[in-house]
């Protein structure tokens, strides 16, 4: 195991093997799950470190590597110290989010605003989300790899239906079952869009930038959104079609990313 010391062993790591597993839960690639939150049983809890990096490939691409980095090496394993974005990691509040206390052990950001092609929301308002900080701040918004989809609350959706009108002269309208990725209703456009640009995710003191192609997809119903309502959410989709490489800093607070040509590049 790579930590920020080189190659190292660990003793007595806790493992865990599921008696009762759900197909649709994983890839076919896929062999399990590693646990990264804060929590006692994770991964990054076992081994002490503060600091990880990750870069998501195709899921379905064995081909593909997608490295996992522990300690002190984590942020030139994935891709050197240059051209990082950095925002707090922001601590929830479970009474106010009506949550269970080990929701606190996950990793929230602060969401400002979305934008499209220089078209924003404004600022996004706490009460307009159902994660919210414990310090009475703004709403927030959960970054998981675990989830596939990006999830906007109910009026953060509204908000990025009434952006995507004036930057793409479009409307988003529900049609019916999909066949392709997304297997549920589906948000489309009723129009082809004026162009295809970036989806911005506005944080404090940073800007995710999320290429057309990682949140929109042209299929039997047109132009739809591999985006859906529900509590707002950073999904590993829209990390691993960038792709992105993800820093979390634990001692200092705070989630970097960036976006690299290639996952393979991200190594020491």
């Amino acid at each position: 195991m790579t930590t920020g010391a080189g190659t190292t062993s660990k003793k007595e790591v806790a493992l865990a093997c599921a008696i009762d597993w759900t197909q649709k839960m994983l890839p076919p690639a896929a062999q399990g799950i590693v646990g990264l939150s804060r929590g006692p049983m994770s991964l990054v809890k076992q081994l002490g470190v503060t600091e990880f990096s990750y870069c998501l490939s195709d899921p379905l691409n064995s081909s593909m590597r997608s490295p996992l980095w522990f300690g002190g090496n984590a942020q030139s394993a994935a891709g050197g110290k240059d051209g990082w974005r950095t925002t707090p990691l922001v601590e929830i509040s479970t009474e106010r989010s009506k949550l269970p206390e080990w929701a606190k052990n996950d990793y929230y950001v602060e969401l400002d605003q979305i934008c499209i092609n220089g078209k924003c929301s404004g600022q996004l308002q706490e009460e307009d989300f159902r994660l919210k900080s414990s310090d009475g701040g703004k709403g927030l918004m959960l970054v998981d790899s675990g989830n596939t989809y990006m999830h906007l609350d109910s009026k953060i959706f509204e908000a990025l239906k009434s952006v995507m009108r004036k930057a793409l002269g479009v409307k988003v309208v529900t049609k019916g079952k999909g066949k392709g990725k997304v297997e549920s209703k589906m948000n489309c456009f009723d129009a082809t869009p004026t162009g295809k640009p970036d989806l911005v995710l506005k944080f404090p003191k940073a800007d995710m930038s999320i290429p057309w192609a990682s949140y929109v997809e042209k299929g039997e119903h047109g132009f739809c959104l591999y985006i859906l309502e529900g509590t707002s959410l950073l999904g590993n989709f829209q990390q691993h079609n960038y792709p992105l490489s993800m820093l979390y800093d634990l001692k200092e607070k705070e989630l970097s990313f960036k976006r690299v040509d290639d996952c393979s590049s991200t190594t020491l």
